[in-house]
């Protein structure tokens, strides 16, 4: 799913990011929730033009990520490097509403609906990087692997970007996500890519 397709049909979207260090290591937790809404509508003319019949199909998915991870830095000067590890939660609800309506009330419409739910969690390991270039500005990337079949077949995710440190406290960034999610169970199969870019503000106590 391109930043295109999620932009044209973001209906609520919704990330943030908290992390807390203590000496080298790192406690982080990782929210995404996102609501996508589509409606296409038809229309069919039968033989000789007796019967119309209009169709319209609204879709809804929500889809909410939540990762806690734990991390250690293993350099810690101006470049820092720390190695992650931690589960990845994803909740996917799909609905699809139905509503046929037709020109002759021998053949009645109606309405019909489709729900459908899945949960899973993967475990993931992860690598992250930052490195300063000037004094208010560093590049920082992110990837991770995870899945193994525990719940995903596989997935991984990469971020990188530029942080710009404008305050002791406050700091911006740009960068571009890419996650990818390879998950079945039954007949319910979620094979799916996330990308775009991201822009963000942190706050530092």
């Amino acid at each position: 799913m391109s930043f295109e397709d999620i932009w044209n049909n973001l209906d609520v979207g919704l990330m943030g990011v908290f992390e807390a260090r203590k000496g080298p290591w790192i406690f982080a937790l990782d929210a995404v929730y996102f609501r996508l809404k589509d409606e296409e509508t038809n229309s069919w003319t039968g033989p000789l033009g007796k019967v119309t019949v209009d169709g319209a199909v609204e879709a809804t998915l929500i889809q909410q990520l939540y990762q806690g991870s734990v991390g250690y830095r293993v350099i810690d000067s101006k470049t820092k490097l720390d190695f992650t590890g931690g589960l990845r939660y994803t909740i996917v609800d799909n609905d699809f509403d139905l509503t046929l309506s037709t020109s002759n009330e021998t053949f009645p419409g109606g309405q019909s609906s489709l729900s459908i739910s899945k949960s899973w969690t993967d475990p993931v390991f992860g690598v992250r990087f930052l490195g300063p270039f000037s004094k208010k500005w560093s590049f920082f990337g992110y990837g991770d692997i995870g899945g193994f079949s525990v719940g995903s077949a596989i997935t991984y995710q990469a971020i990188a970007g530029l942080r710009w440190q404008f305050s002791k406290v406050v700091s911006a960034k740009l960068a571009y996500r890419y996650l990818y999610q390879d998950f079945e169970d039954d007949d319910f199969v979620w094979d799916m890519v996330y990308q775009g870019p991201l822009i963000g503000f942190g706050f530092t106590f």
